[in-house]
């Protein structure tokens, strides 16, 4: 096979006509992320074309929407609903009552405030397609929303949750965490940080139960479990597997820690690399870590260089900026772009070993996700036809075809599958 040299160069799509099209880290607008033909040349007369689709929808507008819900959930309840039991109020009593409940409304909605302010501004840190640590204008940001919330309520559940997440997985703040929890386990963004911690301690046990626990409150998507098990055989044995944030890591993680797949495979999640424990943990298990404490695009092609002895597999889930210009050969295998060249036959990993369950299933999630396939689905039509085997190229087709249907980017594909 010829040694691809990636220069990725991306388009976006707009007006894709999804309604959840904010993209984490992989652009600005409101469409989904599709790149552009993308020339790897290696030697004159060397060329190999491929299309690539970026397509992970973690954090959107509709996500706003249900993390101010379940903030809005998170307050305690007014005591106005609470009846009297047992003795007729003097007027005094109804007057201080009064004074107290409309304290306690204050404070709620105070908080509520404030609250809703982080997650806009945490969002931001989210959305930038060149780093995962927060600018130091947004840290800022944060730093401030967060002793509003302890001046308004240092006892809150906002206050706690919000503290830590602040802190970009410092396990110094770990027990303002821990006592969000207490608070209200079922939380989403509790979850999700719970799990990130126990990832960043190494602890197997508890990510496996908290890993669960997020299947179990719906929020780790079936469709994330069944991707992230296609990510994880795509691996080269033997190999460093990185990984961008929650979803995609998680299920990685849940397919190594439940369902056995894989062990061989170390993950590394770029996001929690923000944590110095989780460095330090890294270098322990034998990685040279950058010294810049910024997890960015520059840390990210520093890790590249510094480890570039080791299989490594980086899942398509990155934002382009993180494979243009990469300082390594990179190749592509399944849905990962890899180190390695010629890692196993793509026919074996495509047919028997890729479960391929997201491009049957009917979720908005689900649809989403199939775009990441369409890398894997030309390479195996282009070997397919190759071995003339011309049944198998049609089966392909009519994948490639539903995904092309379900985006409303038929012309684009086409072109893409007619350059094949």
């Amino acid at each position: 096979m010829q040694k691809l040299f990636f220069l990725l160069l991306f388009i976006n799509l707009l007006n894709s006509g999804f309604s959840q099209g904010k993209i984490e880290n992989t652009n600005q607008n409101n469409a989904p992320a599709i790149p552009s033909t993308v020339t790897n040349s290696v030697n004159s007369g060397n060329t190999y074309y491929l299309d690539t689709i970026q397509i992970i929808p973690i954090e959107s507008d509709k996500d706003v929407k249900s993390m101010q819900l379940e903030e809005k959930k998170s307050q305690p309840k007014s005591n106005s609903s609470v009846k009297n039991k047992s003795r007729a109020k003097s007027d005094n009593d109804v007057f201080f009552e009064s004074e107290k409940k409309e304290e306690t409304s204050g404070l709620e909605s105070s908080t509520a405030v404030a609250a809703q302010q982080f997650s806009l501004i945490y969002l931001k840190t989210r959305m930038q397609d060149t780093r995962r640590s927060p600018t130091i204008e947004q840290q800022a940001q944060l730093d401030k929303t967060v002793e509003n919330l302890k001046n308004i309520n240092q006892s809150s559940f906002d206050y706690h949750l919000k503290k830590f997440i602040a802190g970009n997985y410092n396990l110094d703040l770990k027990d303002h965490l821990t006592n969000a929890y207490i608070q209200n386990s079922t939380n989403s963004e509790v979850l999700n940080q719970m799990v990130a911690v126990s990832i960043i301690e190494s602890d197997t046990s508890n990510t496996n139960f908290l890993l669960n626990q997020l299947i179990d409150n719906k929020i780790l998507d079936q469709s994330y479990i069944d991707y992230g098990n296609d990510i994880l055989v795509s691996a080269p044995t033997n190999s460093t597997l990185i990984t961008h944030s929650f979803n995609d890591s998680y299920g990685v993680l849940f397919n190594q820690f439940s369902n056995s797949i894989r062990p061989d495979v170390t993950i590394i999640d770029l996001d929690f690399c923000q944590s110095t424990h989780y460095r330090k943990q890294l270098e322990k298990k034998g990685y040279k870590i950058p010294a810049n404490t910024v997890v960015d695009t520059a840390f990210f092609f520093d890790f590249l260089k510094l480890n570039s002895s080791k299989p490594i597999a980086i899942s398509l889930t990155l934002p382009k900026n993180y494979f243009q210009n990469a300082p390594i050969d990179l190749y592509t295998n399944g849905l990962v772009f890899t180190n390695i060249s010629d890692s196993e036959s793509k026919v074996d990993l495509y047919e028997n070993k890729m479960n391929k369950k997201v491009m049957a299933q009917n979720s908005e999630t689900s649809k989403k996700l199939a775009f990441n396939y369409l890398p894997v689905l030309f390479d195996i039509r282009k070997k397919y036809s190759e071995m003339q085997q011309t049944e198998k190229v049609r089966e392909v087709d009519k994948l490639i075809d539903s995904i092309a249907k379900s985006s409303k980017k038929e012309n684009q594909i086409n072109n893409m599958k007619n350059k094949n």
